[in-house]
């Protein structure tokens, strides 16, 4: 490290020492450039196609927009008991995370759920951390409003 250098990147200019951990990893707020996660498994569902048959009960919510844990959209769905992720629920969709299904016992059971579950698609493989050649249809961005992509990223010939 440079002499008198900052160890952090970016340093927020014109906060003092004690304060300027607010703006440094993990404590500084991220943007969307920033969640660090490299996958997220998630199937979209309508919201009038997902029933709680408890209701809300054992549920716990988090709106990061609002930094509350009231119920409002859109939320971030949780277990309240162990806080294992569940779902995102927006407006009109959810984003429910298929590792978070109890797939039954029975090895049938478990096969059914998961080829239920089988990835048809890849939404936003321009900003991929890996290339995945599965052979499934890749979208630069949201599927069909963006444009569609081989296996290594390219855009495919043929498209416009």
């Amino acid at each position: 490290m440079p002499t008198g250098g900052d160890p952090f990147p970016n340093p927020i200019s014109g906060t003092t020492d004690e304060a300027s951990w607010k703006h440094r990893p993990p404590y500084k707020i991220q943007t969307d450039e920033e969640f660090g996660a490299p996958f997220q498994w998630a199937t979209v569902f309508h919201k009038s196609d997902i029933t709680f048959t408890k209701g809300a009960d054992g549920l716990a919510f988090y709106s990061s927009t609002e930094k509350s844990r009231e119920y409002m959209n859109p939320t971030k769905v949780s277990c309240s008991f162990c806080r294992t992720p569940i779902m995102d629920e927006g407006r009109n969709v959810c984003l429910l995370f298929p590792a978070s299904i109890d797939y039954g016992e029975a090895h049938e059971e478990r096969e059914k759920w998961i080829k239920a579950f089988e990835v048809e698609c890849h939404i936003f493989y321009s900003r991929r951390a890996v290339e995945i050649p599965d052979g499934k249809p890749k979208w630069s961005e949201l599927d069909d409003s963006s444009e569609l992509l081989d296996d290594s990223g390219n855009p495919k010939k043929g498209q416009s």
